[in-house]
């Protein structure tokens, strides 16, 4: 992760967004808005940050499981979670809802989370 943040900081990237997997080195770096890097993330998630590079969709927010579960933010607080806690899903909707904007989501260790 450090190699790939000095790298992008040497190339004048914009950093948006980085997340850890609680559980081990799992990580995703956001950059340049819809650009990301990865390391051990599940393949619907890196299948699912490609399509949004492929369409310049603005990516806001990855948070990690410690198993295989992730959620991305992206657009205008487009949520698309895979195994994700319930609580956590149900508090993105009621910030959307609010009209809210969601910048960032963490999920840690035993179910812990915090938009």
């Amino acid at each position: 992760l450090s190699g790939t943040l000095a790298s992008l900081a040497a190339a004048n990237s914009a950093i948006n967004h980085v997340t850890l997997r609680p559980s081990d080195d799992a990580w995703v770096v956001v950059f340049d808005n819809s650009n990301w890097q990865g390391q051990g993330i599940p393949t619907t998630c890196a299948n699912y940050l490609n399509s949004l590079r492929a369409n310049g969709t603005v990516i806001n927010a990855v948070a990690l499981t410690s198993g295989d579960g992730w959620v991305v933010v992206s657009g205008n607080n487009t949520i698309y979670a895979v195994n994700i806690p319930t609580a956590m899903y149900n508090a993105f909707g009621t910030i959307a809802g609010a009209n809210g904007t969601i910048k960032s989501a963490v999920i840690g260790p035993n179910g812990a989370w915090l938009i």
